[in-house]
């Protein structure tokens, strides 16, 4: 039987990319569709990836300032840094801020809530 946080965790950045490519007008673009892929077949291969890559490189540096829906630092900061060697994570960040910028303020606060409970779910696994 799997990690139920783990899966959950899976499940809902899985969820939280498919609302971000339903949000883009025209419901994304081929960048989008291979982020999307990518991000199913790291969970197939090995389904702790994902979550292990999220905590490095989001959850801890960032997790406060998602957490206090900090939108100038999401908006403004560059993550060069904090992506390193994993340059589709920079890559991923920046389309995630690209689809941002253009979301009403509803949709806006689904992407803090997507984050957010990401944040919190890596947290709790620690």
């Amino acid at each position: 039987m799997g990690d139920s946080n783990l899966d959950r965790f899976n499940t809902t950045f899985k969820e939280f990319l498919r609302e971000l490519k339903a949000a883009q007008v025209g419901g994304g673009d081929a960048e989008f569709n291979m982020i999307n892929m990518a991000t199913s077949a790291v969970i197939m291969a090995s389904p702790k990836l994902l979550h292990e890559g999220f905590k490095e490189r989001v959850a801890v540096p960032f997790g406060d300032r998602i957490v206090a829906k900090d939108e100038a630092f999401f908006l403004e900061a560059n993550y060069a840094d904090v992506a390193g060697d994993m340059q589709d994570a920079e890559r991923v960040i920046n389309k995630v801020k690209g689809i941002y910028r253009c979301l009403s303020e509803d949709d806006r606060a689904v992407v803090w809530k997507y984050m957010r409970v990401l944040v919190l779910l890596s947290r709790k696994m620690g």
